[in-house]
C-alpha cells in the first residue's frame, strides 16, 4: 500500500532499522526514540549536536525583543530560539547531483 505522505515517520526509521538489524520492532521503536531524545536533550542543553556525515544541530538565540501579546493584552519582552540544521558537505554534494 503506497504512503499517503511525504515525510519519513519514526515508524518508518524503526521498520529500516528493524530490517537492516534484524530486531524486533519494539526495539528498533525504542532506539530511534532513545536517540532523537538524546539529541533533542543536547540541544535544550544548547549543546552543538554534530552528526557524522548527517550534519549538526545548534540552538541559535536572537536578540531578545518586547512583542505585543494577545492573550495578555501587554507587551511583553522574549528572547527568540531557533534549532538552526547544517547538513555535512557529502549530504549537500548528494542533494547537488
Amino acid at each position: 500500500m503506497p504512503r499517503k505522505n511525504k515525510y519519513a515517520t519514526n515508524k518508518d526509521l524503526a521498520k529500516a532499522v528493524r530490517k537492516k538489524l534484524k530486531i524486533s520492532e519494539e526495539l528498533a521503536r525504542e532506539v530511534i526514540d532513545s536517540y532523537l531524545c538524546h539529541i533533542k536533550t543536547n540541544i535544550l542543553k544548547s549543546e552543538h549536536v554534530n552528526l557524522k556525515n548527517f550534519g549538526t544541530f545548534d540552538l541559535k538565540k536572537w536578540k531578545s525583543g518586547s512583542y505585543y501579546s494577545i492573550n495578555e493584552k501587554r507587551k511583553i519582552e522574549k528572547e527568540l530560539k531557533t534549532v538552526s540544521f547544517k547538513p555535512s558537505s557529502i549530504i549537500k554534494r548528494k542533494i547537488s547531483d
